[in-house]
């Protein structure tokens, strides 16, 4: 498996565990082939989910606050 096949099952882990959760607009990769991280975007950055961990399956998580997103 190559890094970033491990990272985006890092991130289905995440979207199975918070694609319902209202705090949670999208969870993506980003960095590069070195530095893989699995991005984590907010609605509100002070309403982190107390579960989410800092890493999983080894990648780092981290979190952006972007608003709440949807169609226009």
């Amino acid at each position: 498996m190559t890094d970033i096949d491990a990272a985006r099952a890092a991130k289905r882990v995440l979207v199975e565990c918070f694609a319902d959760d209202p705090r949670v607009s999208g969870i993506g990769i980003s960095g590069d082939e070195a530095h893989l991280v699995i991005r984590v975007n907010l609605v509100n950055a002070n309403e982190v989910p107390e579960d989410l961990p800092e890493r999983v399956l080894g990648f780092p998580v981290a979190v952006d606050e972007v608003g709440k997103i949807g169609a226009h």
